[in-house]
């Protein structure tokens, strides 16, 4: 049984973890690692049905956490991309890519060569978020509870458990590569529950599902997981590129990327300080 003082550092804890889930460019497995509840995550949820009711409170404590800290900033870059989308989208790139330092040091952390299979991990993941700058997908928003937006938030809602438990990739940066950050970013900041239940079914699938086989890959084929994860980061980078039509829209963006990697890499040094890799 958590006592209070437990009860609550897991509260501060998973509202950081959250915060960090929110930001696209930043990671909130990263963030549980540094505080030192990563590996139990992963160990109970690979095991949800047997351990779910030792671990309940811990859960429960960490999960409201979590959720109040994805609530916070949402409303801020919600307002923030409708007021000054290129700057955002500029800050975003910026975000990213400050945090390629944290997967490539997960890479190294692995011991093992790269070879050609991590080689050819690095270009598929590369591939995959890199063509969605062809689609010029746009990031949609504004869409209500009925049957499409439930079905792309319980996509989102996959992808963001994917996220949780593959340290180094930010859920927020693939749904942002894939057009679906807008709505998911929109459903959060205004509560709209009709989306918010799909988005935590998709959540919870995609962590019964994935847990398992994210600790097998991580335990089993780390540098090639860690390989896909650095081509969807780097593919990224260029599939959020807005269009700029004019030199001023190109002057906010330098600075705005240079802000965006400047923070990221502050949080990166952060990480660092903490000495470890993370365990699969």
């Amino acid at each position: 049984m958590l006592s209070l003082y437990g009860s609550l550092r897991n509260v501060l804890v998973g509202f950081v973890v959250g915060m960090a889930s929110q930001v696209p460019g930043l990671s909130g497995g990263v963030m549980a690692i540094v505080f030192g509840v990563y590996e139990r995550l992963v160990e109970d949820l690979a095991d949800i049905y047997r351990r779910i009711r030792p671990e309940f409170l811990f859960f429960l404590t960490l999960g409201i956490g979590i959720a109040a800290g994805m609530w916070l900033p949402a409303k801020g870059i919600e307002l923030l991309m409708e007021s000054h989308y290129v700057f955002s989208m500029f800050l975003f790139i910026g975000l990213i890519a400050g945090q390629i330092p944290d997967v490539t040091r997960e890479i190294r952390c692995g011991g093992s060569p790269v070879g050609a299979g991590g080689v050819l991990c690095l270009a598929v993941g590369f591939a995959m978020t890199f063509s969605m700058m062809f689609f010029q997908l746009p990031q949609i928003s504004g869409i209500d509870g009925g049957a499409l937006g439930m079905i792309l938030m319980f996509v989102a809602g996959v992808v963001l458990a994917v996220s949780k438990l593959a340290p180094g990739i930010s859920g927020s940066t693939v749904l942002l590569a894939f057009g679906l950050f807008g709505i998911y970013n929109s459903a959060i900041a205004n509560l709209e529950f009709g989306l918010l239940v799909p988005l935590g079914l998709g959540l919870l699938l995609g962590v019964v599902v994935f847990a398992k086989v994210m600790r097998s890959l991580l335990r089993d084929h780390r540098t090639a997981t860690y390989c896909a994860i650095l081509g969807l980061t780097l593919g990224s980078v260029f599939a959020i590129i807005p269009d700029v039509h004019s030199a001023e829209e190109l002057l906010v963006g330098v600075p705005a990327t240079l802000v965006g990697i400047v923070c990221s890499l502050s949080v990166s040094y952060i990480t660092r300080r903490t000495g470890k890799c993370s365990q699969g």
